[in-house]
């Protein structure tokens, strides 16, 4: 596997779709990824070149990044995968305090468009669940830091859509107030189901920190 061009940092975006317009039919695969933060929003995507192009194999393609100025201090908090009319599109939200909103990538046109100055309620990855009503899933970026589920078909619509509002949140543990949570990962088991892990920093005492991690189905 080559190496990238550029480095993306810790934890980047990531996500596989199929190359519309393979070189090889049999290897139509194509692997996106890109930083989280400003300093490393740099975008590419392997996917394999037929001889054509002079280089056979599995080469990276640099893509433009999203169109932030480099002064704001941004980082993308969550991203999702949709579909507009058949093209793949990746979605990227940045936090409300940075007032750059959310920005929204188009495979097939390689172009970004601006859904709007609002951002996504989630943290990391949102994740779309065919068999549950079409709604994409995510970890709350706020406490208590539920399960939440919303619709983001109007994002389809391009620049000026609305921001979208959550469909259902369902709550979790009761949580100390002065639980963070520092990380999240979500999975879905199929029928309804999901496995949830939260990594929480919190005091004990008047200066150590702990961490605690809550798992739940």
């Amino acid at each position: 596997m080559p190496c990238l061009g550029t480095p993306k940092g810790p934890n980047p975006v990531s996500f596989s779709i199929l190359d519309r317009e393979p070189r090889d039919p049999g290897r139509a695969d194509a692997l996106y990824v890109m930083g989280r933060c400003c300093d490393y929003f740099d975008f590419e995507a392997l996917m394999y070149c037929g001889p054509s192009s002079g280089s056979k194999g599995w080469r990276w393609h640099q893509l433009p990044p999203p169109p932030v100025p480099r002064a704001a201090a941004s980082a993308v908090r969550c991203h999702a995968l949709i579909h507009d009319e058949g093209d793949p599109v990746l979605v990227v939200s940045s936090a409300k305090t940075s007032g750059v909103g959310t920005h929204c990538f188009n495979t097939s046109t390689n172009r970004w468009f601006k859904a709007g100055r609002w951002t996504l309620p989630f943290v990391g990855r949102a994740e779309r669940v065919s068999e549950l009503d079409n709604l994409w899933f995510g970890i709350g970026a706020g406490w208590p830091y539920d399960l939440c589920a919303m619709d983001l078909y109007s994002l389809r619509a391009g620049a000026g859509a609305e921001a979208p509002g959550l469909a259902y949140s369902w709550g979790d543990l009761s949580l100390p107030d002065d639980w963070v949570m520092m990380d999240c990962s979500m999975v879905y088991l199929g029928g309804g189901r999901f496995c949830v892990a939260k990594i929480f920093e919190f005091r004990v005492g008047d200066d150590r920190l702990g961490m605690g991690t809550e798992i739940s189905m």
